[in-house]
């Protein structure tokens, strides 16, 4: 292991604050294809949530959260949310998850279930390098909207850069 210095070390708290960022983006891009879906930060909570709609039904939200306590979640959630939502409680590796299962339980909330939360620091994954344009450069693989339809499409793209429907 690389030796660290005071500076750069994360507390636990921070690393699972960082993931959840990291997640509620992520999770709100993919989510996004059909209609936006944004990841907004409510205090101390991540919630995922539809954009605006002009007609149609929401769908459901979920709200994230990491050393809150769930009464205070539940508050916020239930001032902020546009209609049905979820909860998710992060806890940390080797903390015990009994009040958190409680507090939730006393506030007329189920289990749907758990699952756990992987993190990796990327300091190992090598640097991907540009390629440079020119006559022996090979085509690059490019992710287009559709005009029609408003799904992503693959396309090998040259000098025409021409969207064509070629999936794999």
């Amino acid at each position: 292991m690389g030796k660290t210095k005071a500076s750069q070390r994360v507390t636990s708290t921070e690393l699972i604050q960082r993931a959840m960022a990291v997640f509620a983006r992520g999770f709100s891009f993919t989510r996004s294809i059909t209609h936006p879906y944004l990841a907004e930060r409510v205090g101390p909570v991540w919630v995922v949530r539809d954009g605006p709609r002009r007609h149609g039904d929401y769908r459901r939200e979920e709200w994230a959260a990491h050393a809150v306590e769930p009464a205070d979640v539940d508050r916020i959630a239930r001032q902020h949310t546009r209609g049905r939502f979820a909860v998710c409680a992060l806890a940390a590796t080797g903390q015990s998850d009994a009040p958190l299962r409680s507090g939730y339980k006393a506030l007329g909330y189920r289990l749907g279930g758990t699952e756990a939360v992987m993190v990796h620091h990327l300091a190992r994954v090598p640097r991907v390098v540009a390629a440079k344009a020119g006559p022996a450069a090979k085509p690059a693989v490019i992710w287009r909207r559709r005009p029609a339809g408003g799904r992503f499409c693959r396309s090998i793209c040259a000098k025409t850069r021409r969207c064509g429907n070629t999936w794999p």
